[in-house]
C-alpha cells in the first residue's frame, strides 16, 4: 500500500496525515510501510506541537 506522505500544513492535512497513520498501524518493524509510518509519525508531531502545545503542569498539581 502507497501513501502519498507530505508536509502536514493545514488541519486538512494533520486530518489525511491521521487516516494515513491509522491505516498503516502495526505494520511490520523493517518494512516499508513501518518506514512511512515513522516519518508520518514525525510530521504529525511537529505539527501538533507548533499548534497544540502543551503547557508544563504546575508542580503544586502534581
Amino acid at each position: 500500500m502507497m501513501h502519498n506522505i507530505k508536509p502536514t500544513h493545514t488541519e486538512d492535512d494533520h486530518k489525511a496525515a491521521m487516516k494515513m497513520l491509522a491505516a498503516l498501524w502495526g505494520a511490520p518493524e523493517g518494512s516499508p510501510e513501518s518506514d512511512r509510518l515513522d516519518i508520518l509519525a514525525t510530521l504529525i508531531e511537529k505539527y501538533e506541537e507548533q499548534h497544540f502545545p502543551m503547557d508544563l503542569p504546575n508542580p503544586g498539581a502534581a
